[in-house]
């Protein structure tokens, strides 16, 4: 799953906005080539934040 984040950046910080959650990965990529063909503000982006994946360690004997 992955979240679509706003990142809105100002002369001194960044600010961070999760649009959406819980995306697959088509439909965030969707979303985020949308929102970048419409912006025209230089200080705004959107990029996808995919979850970390979980390992799982077997111990074998």
């Amino acid at each position: 799953m992955c979240k679509l984040i706003k990142a809105t950046r100002t002369k001194h910080d960044c600010y961070y906005d999760t649009l959406h959650d819980d995306l697959d990965i088509d439909a965030t990529r969707e979303i985020q080539s949308i929102l970048n063909a419409q912006n025209t503000d230089k200080s705004v982006s959107y990029f996808i934040q995919h979850d970390p994946i979980e390992y799982i360690n077997e111990s074998y004997n």
